[in-house]
């Protein structure tokens, strides 16, 4: 069932940017979608996968061929089904498989047709594991055989090479074939050639042949990386070198100077020629749902789409969005964070958890339970949750025995008291001795409510509580009692539980099904803000709305997390959507900024890091 939220929305205090320390950088993951056999209904096996001009995703799969839109997969079985292989060439899908080679062709409604070729090729057999373009001819090379496919006379020839082929290229117009043997080319006569430079990788088993600019770059099973050319050869240290001779290796794949690696055993590795210290690995462990890669593709926004011996898997490497963790939160669900005496604070559906300089996770003992607000008040880190109040101070921490504590708000009367929501009602903390403490509960006001701000009137606070209400609150002198409070209607413009009270603009906003009201001190009434939903996406329901300290507004719209940017004094013409509608948690969304290009979210899987300075990204 869908929750609504109130919202009131204050203007915020811009204050001096917190530092991101430099561990905090290296705790944010790369995202990894895991698709399994459940959803796109074919085999377990996905081999080669590639990307079509409008950007739909292909994979060679154990059970056909599967299309990927984005949204929908579409499976297209094959004779002998096991597709190894994939190419597009001028629109049509190029395929090999078990002792079988042909093309997909789209029809008038865009679905496609297959259409063999192997049977133009007598008695051979075997599985078709590399295809290469030579423009008037297709190359499809199976394990013994080149069967080459003329497109102008539609026929196709056949040269035995006489041993096992691993692996193939097709490099400035000539093809290359790696073998036990070292490796050979086809020469102008259709004649296999050894390449006399490829002599030291002879009885070397050779993985992949990648275009390397004007070379050949040679992975080796064992003996790393070479550079090759028809008269010279190189060995490339890299900071693979490890990974490689560690592992068996099974698939590869290039884009510029990034290389991805793909293992039999420990899923892949992905480095860069270019930049000696750049090194990034995925496996079971860093959230790959297997760690046996059958295939690696970059695809146009480089990103990285793995076939897996069950599944496919997709690395955001291109993506602003970083999840603190790749696989199962052991935190548990993200409600609120902090960045308190350059340390960050996660709280939890668990307890409140801190993150030392060392990179590890520490609960702060006493705060085991639901977490629901972090805020810090004159330099104190206050954490409000089921089981009571965490005060965290730069060199203590204690608890304070207020069950049911909502959030907790400085008040602007008196320094030395605070004011707490709870499940009931409101009560107040006071300093003595340097500590805070609970003091009294105001007897007068006994509702639910998550969330209040102070008027800009003194004593006065505006309130929302379960049931639908706003009240405005006048409280005495000594914020014993509540004196005077007025209960407001808004003409049927419904909302629901679940409030949050904030400020924008020196506005009091509420976010109703009918769109968004703003409040009016002239009539002490409440009308739609028509130029606020002008700025956004007009008269909707609004989920979650909230001014950050930078001034960009961000807002859940349709479950979808957007923002629209604030940058040179002035809002950006366009909405940036960041998604995120399977992960934020339905009316407890929570935007931490920690500078003004990084955003924490609270997400069903702990939390996500938003760069925003890549707000134009493609990911």
């Amino acid at each position: 069932m869908n929750k609504h939220i109130l919202c009131f929305i204050f203007s915020v205090i811009i204050g001096i940017s917190l530092v991101v320390p430099a561990h905090s950088t290296s705790i944010w993951q790369r995202k990894i979608t895991n698709y399994e056999r459940s959803q796109y209904k074919a085999g377990f096996q996905n081999w080669m996968i590639t990307q079509s001009d409008k950007g739909w995703i292909y994979s060679a799969n154990s059970n056909g061929l599967l299309e990927f839109d984005g949204v929908n997969w579409t499976s297209y079985p094959i004779r002998n089904n096991v597709i190894r292989i994939i190419k597009i060439i001028d629109n049509n899908i190029y395929i090999g498989g078990s002792s079988e080679f042909g093309l997909f062709k789209p029809n008038a409604i865009g679905q496609l047709t297959y259409r063999s070729l192997s049977d133009k090729s007598k008695n051979w057999g075997g599985e078709v594991w590399n295809i290469e373009d030579g423009g008037d001819v297709i190359y499809f090379i199976s394990e013994r055989y080149i069967h080459i496919y003329h497109k102008k006379v539609g026929n196709v020839s056949m040269i035995d090479s006489d041993t096992k082929i691993d692996c193939s290229l097709l490099h400035e117009g000539t093809l290359y074939l790696a073998t036990p043997n070292g490796i050979f080319y086809l020469n102008s006569n259709n004649k296999l050639t050894f390449l006399e430079a490829s002599e030291p990788l002879s009885g070397h088993k050779i993985v992949s042949l990648l275009s390397y600019n004007k070379d050949i770059l040679v992975t080796s099973a064992k003996k790393g990386l070479y550079l090759l050319n028809k008269s010279n050869i190189q060995q490339v240290n890299s900071i693979a070198d490890s990974f490689i001779q560690k592992n068996q290796l099974f698939s590869t794949a290039i884009s510029g100077s990034k290389i991805a690696i793909g293992s039999v055993q420990n899923g892949v590795i992905i480095f860069d020629l270019k930049d000696p210290f750049y090194k990034e690995e995925f496996n079971i462990n860093s959230g790959l749902k297997n760690n046996t890669v059958l295939g690696c593709f970059f695809d146009s926004n480089q990103n990285l789409w793995l076939g897996l011996d069950k599944g496919i898997s997709y690395i955001s490497l291109n993506s602003p969005i970083s999840p603190l963790f790749a696989t199962v939160s052991p935190i548990g669900t993200g409600y609120s964070s902090a960045m308190y005496n350059n340390e960050l604070y996660f709280g939890t559906n668990q307890a409140l958890y801190k993150l030392d300089k060392d990179n590890r996770y520490q609960l702060i003992k006493g705060s085991e339970g639901q977490i629901w607000s972090t805020n810090i008040i004159d330099n104190t880190l206050f954490s409000s949750g089921d089981n009571g109040i965490m005060v965290i101070t730069p060199t203590e921490t204690y608890k304070i025995d207020l069950l049911g504590a909502w959030e907790t708000h400085a008040l602007s009367e008196d320094k030395n008291k605070l004011m707490v929501a709870t499940y009931s009602g409101f009560c107040i903390l006071k300093r003595e001795n340097g500590r805070w403490m609970f003091s009294h509960k105001i007897p007068e006001f006994r509702d639910s409510f998550r969330g209040f701000i102070e008027d800009d009137e003194p004593y006065n606070f505006w309130v929302a509580n379960a049931n639908g209400t706003m009240r405005r609150l006048t409280f005495d002198k000594n914020f014993e009692k509540i004196i005077r409070y007025k209960t407001y209607t808004l003409n049927n413009n419904a909302f629901d539980s679940n409030i949050i009270i904030r400020k924008i603009e020196n506005n009091l906003v509420i976010c109703t099904r009918n769109g968004i009201l703003q409040y009016s001190r002239i009539t002490d009434s409440f009308d739609h803000y028509t130029q606020l939903e002008l700025m956004l996406e007009g008269p909707k329901y609004y989920e979650f709305l909230y001014l950050d300290k930078y001034k960009n507004i961000w807002f859940v719209a349709d479950r979808n997390l957007k923002v629209l940017a604030y940058s040179e004094g002035k809002y950006q013409e366009y909405i940036h959507n960041w998604g995120l509608s399977n992960e934020l948690i339905d009316s407890y969304e929570n935007i931490n900024m920690i500078d003004p290009e990084t955003a924490i979210v609270a997400v069903d899987n702990a939390f996500a890091r938003i760069d925003m300075s890549r707000k134009n990204a493609n990911f």
